[in-house]
């Protein structure tokens, strides 16, 4: 099917949605299950579909809380999840954020129950192809009022992030909270990247009616 086709549906959808009528909760509940597979049917570059984990931490000081990762539980992390990356916060050093693969999410939420991270369980939506490896990376933590409008924005805008030094690793819907979206990028230059997508997000949030601000949390991408 091509791009005019799911445009296409799209616009029928969000018609007959308008004309609910008697059955408005009906009508409604049907077009949110419908514009989920539109959305999903319309994804640029799909790589896989999947879902992954945002483990965020503070420790008293990142050296120390390596060294005893490394020795103690990064084993126990590779033999549960694939694609474990450790990340250093860039404006607070003692940031610690964990991200991979979950092959089974209530398992996983067990393992994190008696841990001390502030977790988020993604719906992987997109995942990047020939992403160049960077230094830095951006988590980018915003609310979309209408996924299947933001995608489209989002999609639409690639070649541009990429021209400011932004490269999409990745993008889900939380698993709790499927209006929240998270998006991981990989930057050439931290400030210069903040720089261009905060006026950016303030216009999709501003389009999209939606009160609540993004939340941006620069980090170093350890290899």
């Amino acid at each position: 099917m091509n791009y005019l086709s799911r445009y296409f549906i799209v616009i029928i959808m969000l018609f007959f949605w308008a004309c609910g009528g008697s059955q408005k909760q009906a009508g409604e509940e049907e077009s949110e299950e419908f514009a989920q597979n539109a959305a999903d049917t319309t994804l640029f570059d799909r790589v896989d579909e999947s879902q992954v984990f945002i483990a965020t931490t503070e420790v008293d000081d990142f050296d120390t809380w390596k060294q005893d990762f490394d020795s103690a539980e990064k084993a126990v992390f590779d033999s549960i999840f694939n694609d474990l990356t450790i990340h250093q916060g860039f404006d607070n050093p003692n940031m610690v954020v964990l991200t991979g693969h979950i092959n089974d999410v209530e398992s996983t939420r067990t393992f994190f129950s008696d841990r001390t991270y502030e977790m988020t369980y993604l719906d992987l939506k997109f995942r990047g192809n020939n992403v160049p490896e960077t230094e830095y990376g951006l988590f980018v933590w915003h609310e979309v009022g209408d996924y299947v409008s933001w995608l489209e924005k989002f999609e639409g805008e690639e070649t541009v992030r990429e021209q400011n030094g932004l490269y999409c690793i990745g993008f889900g819907r939380e698993m709790d909270k499927p209006q929240m979206v998270t998006l991981y990028f990989a930057v050439d230059n931290v400030e210069e990247a903040t720089a261009y997508i905060n006026p950016q997000l303030a216009q999709h949030i501003e389009r999209a009616g939606v009160e609540n601000k993004p939340v941006i949390t620069a980090v170093k991408i350890l290899k």
